[in-house]
C-alpha cells in the first residue's frame, strides 16, 4: 500500500541550514584557524630565536677552538723572554710568549707557541754557542731532512719556519742545514735523548669590523685573515698563569624590538668593556674559555 505523506512532513525532510547555524560554524572556524595560526607563529618565533642564539654560541665556540691549541702550547720549551730570537725580526717588538699588547680592552693577543712532531733526537747532545749537529729520527726510524720537512728555501731567512725547539733544552734553535742548527741562547745546555722536536709558530688574533681575524706569522708578508664572522668583541684577561678569553658573538637577525638596557649574561662589566647599545639589537651570546699557561 502506498502511503502519501502530508505536505508538511515532506517539507521538514528537505530543510537546509539556517543562517544562524552557518554563522556559528563560520565563527568557530575562524576561532580555530586563529588559534592554529597563533600557535604556529609562536613556534616559528621561538625556533628562530633559539636558532639565532645557537648560531651566536657556535661562533664563539669556534673562536675558542682556534685559540685553544696555541694557548695550551704557548711558551712550551722556550724561555719566558723572547730576547733569544735575535735573528727573527718579526718578533722584535714582542716581549713574551703570551702578550696582550694594550691591555684587556684591546681585544688583541700575541702568541708564540710550539707544535709537537713525531720526530725525536736519537741521542743526547750538549750544546753551547756554536753550531750543533742533530741526529733526528722519525717513528719509522728514517733520517729526517729538516730543510725539506720545513719547506725552507733560505734556512737563515726571517721566518718562523726556520726555528725549532726541544722542551728539555729550554732554548730555541735556528735551522742552518739538513741536520745543523744554531742555539739561540748564549749559555750551554743539553738536548735529552728521545726528546721530541717542536716547530716554532706565532700568531696574532683580534676582532675587527665584526670579524675574528688571525695572522699566522710565517714571514713579513703574513696578513690578517678573517676566520669567524659575527664576533663583536673579544677580551683577554691574564691573571698570573691563567688566561681567560671572553668572546661576545651575535646571531644573524637584527631585532629593533629587543630591550637595549638588558644585561648580557656572562659579560662582567666590572672587568670588561661596556657593550655598545647598537650591539644589543642582536641576540648575543658570551662564551668563555680559561687555560693555564704551561711555561
Amino acid at each position: 500500500m502506498h502511503i502519501i505523506r502530508p505536505w508538511n512532513d515532506r517539507k521538514q525532510f528537505s530543510r537546509g541550514f539556517t543562517l544562524v547555524e552557518v554563522l556559528i560554524v563560520v565563527v568557530l572556524g575562524v576561532i580555530i584557524t586563529a588559534a592554529v595560526i597563533g600557535v604556529l607563529y609562536s613556534f616559528i618565533f621561538s625556533f628562530e630565536q633559539t636558532d639565532d642564539i645557537t648560531t651566536a654560541r657556535q661562533r664563539g665556540e669556534m673562536v675558542l677552538s682556534i685559540l685553544e691549541g696555541p694557548i695550551l702550547h704557548a711558551g712550551l720549551g722556550m724561555p719566558s723572554s723572547l730576547d733569544q730570537f735575535s735573528g727573527l725580526t718579526l718578533l722584535n717588538t714582542w716581549t713574551s710568549p703570551v702578550e696582550i699588547p694594550t691591555g684587556v680592552n684591546s681585544g688583541e693577543i700575541r702568541l708564540v707557541y710550539s707544535v709537537p712532531t713525531e720526530i725525536y733526537q736519537d741521542s743526547e747532545v750538549s750544546f753551547d754557542s756554536g753550531d750543533i749537529t742533530l741526529s733526528l729520527k722519525s717513528p719509522s726510524d728514517n733520517d729526517v731532512d729538516l730543510v725539506t720537512d720545513l719547506a725552507l728555501v733560505d734556512t737563515i731567512s726571517n721566518t718562523t719556519k726556520a726555528w725549532i725547539l726541544f722542551p728539555t733544552a729550554n732554548s730555541c734553535f735556528r735551522v742552518k742545514g739538513n741536520d745543523t742548527v744554531e742555539p739561540s741562547s748564549a749559555g750551554s745546555g743539553m738536548i735529552a735523548q728521545y726528546d721530541r722536536l717542536h716547530y716554532l709558530r706565532a700568531l696574532e688574533a683580534k676582532v675587527e669590523n665584526g670579524e675574528f681575524k688571525v695572522r699566522d706569522i710565517v714571514n713579513s708578508a703574513s696578513t690578517f685573515q678573517p676566520t669567524v664572522e659575527g664576533i663583536q668583541k673579544i677580551c683577554f684577561v691574564l691573571d698570573k698563569d691563567v688566561l681567560s678569553v671572553y668572546v661576545l658573538a651575535r646571531g644573524n637577525k637584527l631585532d629593533n624590538d629587543l630591550d637595549l638596557t638588558r644585561p648580557i649574561s656572562g659579560w662582567d662589566d666590572s672587568i670588561l668593556p661596556t657593550i655598545d647599545q647598537d650591539l644589543k639589537k642582536y641576540r648575543l651570546s658570551v662564551v668563555k674559555g680559561s687555560w693555564r699557561i704551561r711555561n
